[in-house]
């Protein structure tokens, strides 16, 4: 047994549901995050453990949507990876205009009182978001 999985996106079409996209090698994902900012669709997957190698230490992974050519349609490519210890959630929240991502982190392989963390996710210009 794994705990790399493939996670699904499904769209609602017509009353039923229909697969949109595919995330392979997703490792032990707990919960999936959507947000905005300036106008671009986010989501951020909470890995949670990678038995392949990083243990509790595995990475969660950000992805915008955006147009792919090969797939002929908009879709949720990896842009970037956060750090975290045993991921469980993420919630995006804006103070101010600022934007920010909060993980709660669940265990590091040795310890459960490990501190989550807040991230801040600065802009370069009014409308480019950089996450």
């Amino acid at each position: 047994s794994t705990f790399t999985t493939q996670s699904s996106l499904f769209l609602w079409n017509a009353g039923r549901l229909e697969l949109y996209q595919e995330f392979p090698g997703t490792k032990g994902a707990h919960a999936w995050t959507h947000y905005v900012i300036g106008g671009v669709h986010y989501l951020i997957v909470a890995n949670h453990f990678d038995d392949a190698g990083n243990g509790y230490g595995v990475p969660s992974l950000i992805y915008a949507y955006s147009w792919d050519a090969d797939a002929n349609k908009r879709i949720f490519a990896p842009i970037q990876s956060l750090s975290a210890s045993g991921a469980v959630a993420w919630e995006h929240f804006a103070i101010d205009g600022e934007d920010y991502l909060a993980v709660a982190n669940y265990f590091n392989g040795s310890h459960f009182d490990i501190p989550s963390k807040v991230y801040h996710l600065p802009r370069t210009g009014p409308d480019t978001p950089v996450p």
